[in-house]
């Protein structure tokens, strides 16, 4: 999922969006994080473009299987959607953490013996809730209100506690092309809590968001 944006407001590339949702943030403890961010040889991302004809060309994923590594401090929902939006094409976050005893090493392959650990392991204060291919609200329209599309999303297929507090989301290269609707939805948290138990969580009260990026700790996000 890429595409350019800012905190204000929202730009379109083609049916890619992204933007930051203000919500009420009291309570949250802006704790630094060290994001881990990973540098592939190719797109990070699927690409799609419109033909001359009106039809689309899908381009896969083609980040390759080795990467340079980063990490990145933030803290809060705003630094955390700076990062995201000022990353490049390549680049994405995982919830991992490197290991010491690899730090050394400029290239590694995305797996657990280099970040992070089995069954979600580490703990983040912020989440990223993929929805994949879900329905959409017929009377909303993606291009003209994505801002109340996002709304809707949250308030749809996320329980009560992510309802009113800010998010950074971004909509898919494929949203509006393809039947259904994918989305990332950005959070900052009120603590640190390890991908397996937040999934245990998300299974009982939000069965649409897709689990893959939660329990594990090298997803590309």
């Amino acid at each position: 999922m890429r595409g350019q944006g800012r905190i204000r407001g929202a730009e379109t590339f083609g049916p890619t969006q992204q933007r930051m949702r203000q919500g009420q943030t009291e309570g949250q403890a802006a704790m630094t994080e060290q994001l881990t961010i990973l540098t592939g040889g190719g797109a990070a991302t699927k690409i799609v473009t419109r033909r001359e004809d009106g039809s689309y060309h899908f381009t896969p994923y083609s980040a390759g299987k080795w990467f340079r590594w980063r990490e990145t401090p933030v803290a809060g929902i705003a630094g955390l959607a700076r990062v995201i939006e000022g990353q490049g094409s390549h680049d994405f976050p995982i919830r991992g953490s490197i290991h010491d005893d690899v730090r050394d090493q400029d290239k590694l392959r995305r797996q657990l013996v280099n970040f992070g650990g089995r069954d979600g392991a580490t703990p983040c204060q912020w989440a990223m809730l993929d929805l994949d291919k879900v329905s959409e609200n017929p009377a909303l329209d993606l291009y003209e209100e994505p801002e109340d599309v996002a709304e809707w999303l949250i308030s749809e297929y996320l329980p009560p506690p992510f309802h009113d507090v800010s998010c950074y989301w971004q909509f898919s290269s494929s949203a509006g092309v393809t039947p259904g609707l994918s989305a990332h939805l950005f959070f900052w948290l009120d603590r640190r809590i390890c991908g397996g138990d937040l999934k245990h969580y998300l299974e009982a009260h939000a069965p649409s968001v897709d689990l893959a990026p939660i329990r594990n700790d090298v997803q590309p996000h």
